[in-house]
């Protein structure tokens, strides 16, 4: 299920507001944001139960 604020669907597959309203806790939260909103949605992401996640933002790099 996906986490899309105001869809209720996307490509036919059911969307939530956010992750606090999964109907059960993620087995894997899959992450891409803008950085700004990163640690916020890793935050909603613990908080919904995910015990592991995979961020795609192009801002994160090792250096």
């Amino acid at each position: 299920m996906r986490s899309t604020p105001g869809m209720r669907a996307v490509l036919g597959l059911p969307c939530v507001a956010g992750l606090a309203d999964l109907p059960q806790a993620p087995d894997l939260a899959v992450l891409s944001v803008a950085a700004h909103r990163m640690e916020q949605t890793m935050a909603d992401a613990i908080a919904s139960g995910a015990r592991s996640a995979v961020v795609f933002d192009p801002c994160f790099f090792e250096g």
